[in-house]
């Protein structure tokens, strides 16, 4: 027996219990740790995904901006063709006027970003037009 009144298998036992506990509790912060770190490379997948959707609507953007432009040359020439009946062309304005097929009124595409471990979603300005390109539609219009 020790001096103080307790018999080393009692403290061992309580080492032991509190060991056990230390365990636990250090195996609880690591499957924490790793189901972190899993829903982050979820969330970067994720995010990927959305940029990859985004480059893509970028292009099927662009694609339309260029049918547009093409349609909508065509519709000009009806304009100042003289056979023509304005009557007869399909899109009017309420005065009669016509007008251009399309028009842009923003164009802006999402965008995920990680900074260290959180993400940042925004939006980048998709560039439909180069200058000289507006230019030319703004005086056609």
């Amino acid at each position: 027996m020790k001096p103080n009144g307790q018999l080393p298998e009692t403290i061992l036992d309580e080492l032991h219990e509190e060991l056990d506990k230390l365990e636990n509790e250090i195996f609880g912060v690591i499957k924490q740790r790793n189901s972190f770190l899993e829903g982050m490379q979820h969330l970067e997948v994720q995010a990927e995904r959305i940029n990859t959707l985004a480059s893509q609507m970028a292009s099927e953007i662009i694609r339309f901006r260029d049918l547009a432009i093409e349609v909508n040359s065509r519709y000009q020439t009806l304009q100042h063709c003289p056979q023509t009946n304005r009557m007869s062309l399909a899109v009017t304005s309420p005065s009669s006027e016509l007008f251009p097929v399309w028009e842009i009124d923003s164009a802006a595409l999402p965008t995920l970003v990680k900074r260290d471990f959180s993400f940042v979603l925004s939006f980048v300005s998709l560039e439909v037009f180069n200058n000289s390109e507006q230019t030319t539609q703004d005086s056609n219009n």
